[in-house]
């Protein structure tokens, strides 16, 4: 799976379910159909797929060390919430401001240098 090669899974603290690929990923450990996976140990880009989940509404990635957001965020269209603070971001992609259904944002103590909607 996409998610447990890109996000590193042998360092995670929890990953019950991520290695079956039979089971609903609403059964995955931190995902209830929304993804919650702060403080989780994740580092590096959150991979291009993860948008594949397009039915995602909410998306907590805080206190993780990601490197970047996905060109193609804009593809989550339910998206409500994203919650990417404390991940050491630098930029937001320029696709972004795309994000229509998106109504709550946290992106503290992040580095980012610039933020346009």
């Amino acid at each position: 799976m996409f998610f447990t090669t890109a996000f590193r899974e042998q360092y995670w603290s929890k990953s019950d379910g991520w290695k079956y690929h039979d089971t609903c990923f609403c059964e995955w450990y931190g995902i209830s159909c929304n993804v919650q996976l702060d403080w989780n140990g994740l580092s590096g880009p959150i991979p291009d797929e993860f948008t594949e989940l397009i039915e995602l509404k909410e998306l907590n990635l805080n206190f993780n060390s990601l490197d970047k957001l996905p060109e193609t965020i804009y593809e989550l269209k339910q998206l409500e919430r994203l919650e990417i603070g404390y991940c050491s971001l630098t930029s937001l992609p320029s696709t972004f401001g795309m994000l229509e259904s998106l109504n709550y944002l946290d992106v503290e103590s992040n580095k980012l240098e610039k933020f346009t909607r």
